[in-house]
């Protein structure tokens, strides 16, 4: 085998593993984009817990991170590869994060507040 077939295998693999890694890209935009239509009709499904608090007059806020991967991506460029391998650890750890900046700032304004976490089912 010539070295010019060397190279012209090798660039074989090589688009290959760019193909595969491009239809792998394509299945996930048109997940994210089957999510994101869900998300645009307004909120989903609320839990049963805050529904009850709903009825006993208590005000809610809800916060919903549309941007966890970049916002970890941002803090630093690990979480941006760890994103893509467990994205639910990196949305749980970006959630976890929020709730202790909120729990942090909202007693500066005078407010007493229970700040948590509701994991999606």
């Amino acid at each position: 085998m010539t070295a010019v077939h060397v190279f012209l295998l090798l660039n074989l693999i090589a688009l290959a593993a760019l193909l595969v890694r491009f239809l792998r890209l394509r299945g996930e935009l048109a997940e994210l984009r089957a999510r994101s239509e869900g998300l645009a009709g307004g909120a989903g499904e609320v839990p049963a817990e805050l529904r009850q608090l709903a009825r006993e007059g208590a005000a809610m806020l809800s916060i919903r991170i549309l941007n966890p991967m970049e916002l970890a991506a941002q803090k630093h460029w690990v979480a941006g590869l760890a994103g893509r391998l467990t994205p639910g650890l990196v949305r749980r750890i970006v959630s976890q994060e929020a709730a202790k900046i909120v729990r942090q700032e909202l007693p500066k304004y005078g407010v007493v507040a229970q700040v948590e976490v509701v994991p999606r089912d």
